[in-house]
């Protein structure tokens, strides 16, 4: 029976001696032993389980992960890591609307120059002569404007702003200082301090710094010029001229002034009082197209998951309680926008009965215009993280995992840092993306439990083609020694199998095994294996459809060392079966059939 007997593991006894009495009191069947039976061997890992083993070639470590491989900085060759990468995120896009500033008054002044009253004898003089002592120079406001827009909400304060605008003169002059001066020397158009005008870019003139110089003008012409605004300053200089966020508006106020120079008057004809540069400046709608200031910008992150639908079986069952001892979440941030931000996270368990886990991580971090590599870890490493931008130390992070959830999620609430002065494109997205991945080294801490079920099965077979039954009560006793390279401590809770296609324990046949199998790197000292297997007098075992024996063995760790496939290992000795039973088998029965 047992010679026939058929396992689903990998551990090979040896030939066993097969030789079978009749009366049987303490008859002794020697197994023999096993070779080193791996990590690698028990746990039976698919390609796509969450839970890899670290290899290792010329390019370094890695894992394999959907036939891709990642690089992995830290472990042994051979250490398993738990792994799984958080779903693409949709990037947050933080924008602030373009400005414009419309005018609601603008005042053309028309003013006067030369002289507020006639001058002494202008009447004794004939037509063309000069008047003497005539000659003047003035600076005189030529234009006054009064503009105004709502802030956008985003927008905290303003420094500068870059700006698509242009402001448009028109001069030309009335007849009475027509009539009196034939030329201006001078003439120099001064817009308001916090106006920096593109250079070069006037029509007709000269311009140097915010003042654009046309020199000499003829009064009996008309004169046209159009410069374009580079970028406007946020500035008080006094009451009639600033540019200022004021409540919820940006109010932009200013003159235009004029300075001019000319030699002494003519004699001509018309009001020497009322000589007037007649002028007409358009500035037209300006529109800040960049800024430099403080904002706030709202940035909609939408939730990562890493879904967990590959956990092995060791992983996954009711009794299973891990607490890993260095999870860490990996969080990429690209940002392309030139102000800083922080994100407050939460991270969620998600479990099949309907409970969940949570853990908070603050103050993330996020650098501008930077890709920024985050690790949020249990606790960090007496090292320096070079790799890292940032290291988030969360005391709990295991929790998320004492049980191997359906999903965690991972919420980002995003906030752009206000108390700093960033530079951004106005109306213009830009974009924080994200990327993470999940991953633990399989190190726990004390008392972690993993699961690791087999069976021995295939023995109803053997009982129906032999018509093998032990008659009264009987008494199987497996005992061995067992050397546990491992650093989990085992204890076998093994139970008797029918042979239905989804094996059902058998209560009748009584199984029990007491010793728990210590850990013992050091593979110097066996622990005494035994399990006792009692059949009552009035079962048999072919009306119960005995299969075999279903090991369920609870894997307790006792240290913080890392599962590795190579290093850690089983090794069983000394196995052998005694029989206090009577067994009856039908030969002629198994003649017949034959």
């Amino acid at each position: 029976m047992l010679a026939g007997c058929s396992t689903d593991d990998s551990i090979d006894v040896g030939d066993v001696d097969t030789t079978i009495g009749v009366n049987l009191n303490d008859f002794t069947v020697p197994l023999g032993g096993s070779e080193e039976i791996t990590i690698k061997d028990l746990l039976k890992l698919k390609d796509d389980d969450c839970i890899q083993f670290i290899m290792e070639d010329a390019n370094g470590k890695y894992i394999t992960i959907d036939n891709k491989r990642i690089a992995i900085t830290e472990g042994e060759k051979g250490d398993y890591i738990f792994y799984k990468k958080g779903d693409d995120v949709d990037p947050g896009k933080p924008h602030v609307d373009a400005i414009s500033i419309n005018g609601s008054a603008d005042n053309n002044i028309n003013p006067k120059i030369g002289p507020s009253q006639k001058p002494a004898g202008l009447d004794y003089l004939n037509v063309g002569d000069e008047i003497p002592n005539s000659a003047g120079s003035v600076k005189v406001r030529l234009n006054a404007f009064d503009y105004s827009t709502d802030k956008p909400e985003d927008v905290v304060s303003l420094e500068t702003a870059g700006v698509d605008g242009k402001m448009t003169l028109n001069l030309e002059f009335n007849s009475n200082l027509q009539g009196f001066l034939k030329k201006f020397n001078q003439f120099d158009i001064e817009f308001p301090e916090y106006m920096v005008p593109e250079p070069e870019s006037a029509t007709f003139g000269t311009l140097v710094g915010n003042v654009l110089k046309l020199g000499q003008l003829y009064t009996n012409q008309k004169y046209t010029t159009t410069v374009k605004i580079k970028q406007l300053k946020f500035m008080n200089v006094d009451a009639t001229n600033k540019l200022a966020i004021e409540g919820d508006k940006i109010n932009m106020l200013g003159d235009v002034n004029v300075t001019v120079s000319y030699d002494n008057l003519v004699k001509g004809s018309g009001d020497i009082t009322d000589m007037r540069i007649m002028s007409k400046v358009n500035i037209g709608t300006v529109k800040l197209t960049s800024a430099t200031g403080k904002f706030n910008p709202n940035i909609d992150i939408k939730d990562s998951e890493f879904k967990i639908d590959d956990v092995p079986d060791f992983l996954d069952d009711p009794q299973v309680s891990i607490s890993l001892n260095d999870p860490q979440l990996t969080l990429n941030i690209n940002s392309n926008v030139d102000l800083d931000a922080a994100i407050d996270g939460t991270l969620t368990s998600y479990f099949s009965d309907g409970t969940q886990k949570t853990v908070e991580v603050k103050n993330i971090n996020v650098p501008r215009n930077k890709n920024s590599k985050i690790l949020i870890c249990r606790q960090p490493k007496a090292e320096p993280y070079e790799d890292y931008t940032q290291v988030v130390v969360v005391s709990n992070l295991s929790n998320l995992i004492e049980r191997i959830p359906d999903k965690i999620k991972f919420h980002a609430d995003v906030c752009v840092d206000k108390e700093k002065t960033g530079t951004i494109l106005l109306g213009h997205n830009y974009q924080i993306s994200t990327a993470y991945d999940f991953k633990a080294p399989l190190s726990m801490q004390e008392n972690s439990v993993i699961v690791y079920d087999d069976k021995v099965d295939g023995f109803h077979e053997d009982i129906v083609d032999n018509d093998i039954d032990f008659i009264g009560e009987a008494n199987l006793v497996i005992t061995g020694k067992v050397t546990n390279k491992t650093p989990l401590k085992l204890k076998i809770e093994p139970v008797a199998i029918d042979n239905s296609k989804e094996p059902k324990e058998l209560p009748s046949i009584k199984l029990e095994s007491d010793q728990v199998i210590a850990s013992n790197l050091s593979g110097k000292e066996p622990t005494e294996l035994k399990i006792t297997l009692t059949k009552p007098a009035d079962v048999n075992l072919k009306d119960i459809n005995f299969d075999g024996i279903k090991f369920k063995v609870i894997a307790t760790s006792v240290d913080v060392t890392t599962l590795n496939k190579d290093k850690h290992s089983i090794k069983i000795e000394d196995l052998k079966v005694s029989i206090n039973s009577k067994i009856s088998i039908d030969t002629d029965s198994k003649k017949d059939k034959k």
